[in-house]
């Protein structure tokens, strides 16, 4: 058995589609546990688990959920299962939050524009599928409910597709020692990096497509 991280969103869909089921299994559960009243609230603060927006979604989060925090499992050369690690920042709000770091951590920019909708399907199918295997007696949430989650954290989005994206485009091993020094020397590196030809046309892309969807 081989447990790596990988440097690179996955180029194959199949392991992002890992990644979606996943991640719908671990906040299915947390939903499933506060909504059921399976958690001991006393033994925390309350308030961090009432949902105060009765329309908004509410999921445990890992809430830093990029490609160091998640290791394959590797048999023979193929993917065969993952592990997420490191929940030190975890956070109780809506799916999206992991959602969209799953979009741009671990679907490529080519599947992203291919399978954006797939994914977030896949997910939602896996999500439901774990509530009823929990036996939730509850309303399940809607593909849309999940759809209008990501809508709302837009900001958000827009956030991870410039500003933590751009490592994934850049030849790190082109910088030199006096581009990691303080001040003029990373400041002229970033403007590098953001001058990458891929990272741009990854962006025009992105950006056009979350204008069309009044994100922007």
């Amino acid at each position: 058995m081989d447990l790596k991280i990988v440097h690179q969103p996955p180029k194959t869909f199949a392991v992002s589609v890992m990644i979606a089921e996943q991640l719908a299994r671990f906040h299915a559960s947390s939903f499933f546990m506060v909504n059921e009243k399976k958690i001991n609230l006393l033994n925390f603060n309350g308030r961090n688990y009432e949902n105060s927006d009765a329309d908004r979604l509410k999921v445990l989060n890992h809430n830093d959920f990029h490609n160091k925090n998640v290791l394959f499992k590797e048999v023979e050369g193929k993917i065969v299962d993952l592990y997420f690690i490191d929940f030190q920042l975890c956070t109780f709000a809506s799916p999206a939050i992991d959602l969209i770091f799953a979009l741009y951590h671990f679907v490529s920019s080519e599947n992203r524009e291919k399978h954006r909708d797939e994914f977030i399907s896949i997910y939602h199918h896996q999500f439901v599928k774990t509530l009823n295997d929990f036996n939730y007696c509850g309303d399940l949430p809607t593909l849309k409910a999940f759809h209008d989650e990501i809508f709302k954290c837009g900001t958000f989005e827009v956030l991870v597709a410039i500003c933590l994206t751009i490592f994934y485009y850049f030849d790190m091993s082109q910088l030199k020692d006096e581009d990691l020094d303080m001040g003029e020397g990373t400041k002229n590196a970033r403007i590098r990096m953001c001058r990458t030809e891929k990272y741009l046309k990854m962006l025009e892309w992105q950006l056009k497509e979350l204008k069309e969807k009044g994100v922007l």
